[in-house]
């Protein structure tokens, strides 16, 4: 049907999206990580720009949605992670986790996205715990990441909440 197809125009243009996001943004920080002395996360971010065109190229031949989509989002949680245990240029990596809820809710639906969602927040209270246990050492203190936390929870509600009405006007 018309719409079915509408859905399946959609998701290829938002994989498309950010797969070029991804491509663009890891770029720009890989430059500014390598300047700024992050050489291991630059070069951990070359590696996502590898994984992120092999996905391109993936998506190209099979345009398979379901992995690729997958792919998209197990890259922003890797970047995430090695963001918080790394720091980041000026210790601004733990914010980054804010646009992850977005792009879950719109590339995977309410019930996936809250998966997808549940499972970094999850990873972040376990780095908290770990933190504040002195099992880790991470750049932040720990209100720092409390906050984050909250946040973050805050704005994955939300958007959950906003995500069926957009998502129904863009269908």
């Amino acid at each position: 049907t018309y719409s079915q197809v509408n859905q399946e125009i959609r998701q290829i243009q938002l994989v498309n999206l950010f797969f070029i996001i991804g491509l663009l943004s890891n770029a720009l920080f890989t430059y500014f990580n390598y300047t700024h002395g992050f050489i291991a996360m630059a070069y951990s971010q070359i590696g996502i720009i590898l994984l992120i065109t092999l996905s391109i190229l993936y998506f190209r031949k099979t345009q398979n949605y379901t992995i690729s989509s997958n792919l998209v989002l197990g890259m922003m949680f890797l970047t995430h992670l090695g963001l918080t245990l790394e720091g980041g240029i000026n210790t601004t990596g733990l914010y980054w986790v804010h646009i992850f809820p977005a792009a879950a809710y719109f590339l995977k639906g309410t019930r996936v996205g809250t998966q997808w969602v549940i499972a970094i927040f999850l990873m972040m209270l376990s780095l908290f715990f770990a933190h504040t246990l002195n099992l880790i050492a991470l750049p932040y203190d720990p209100i720092s990441l409390l906050i984050v936390m909250i946040t973050f929870a805050v704005n994955a509600t939300l958007i959950s909440g906003l995500f069926a009405p957009v998502n129904a006007w863009l269908c």
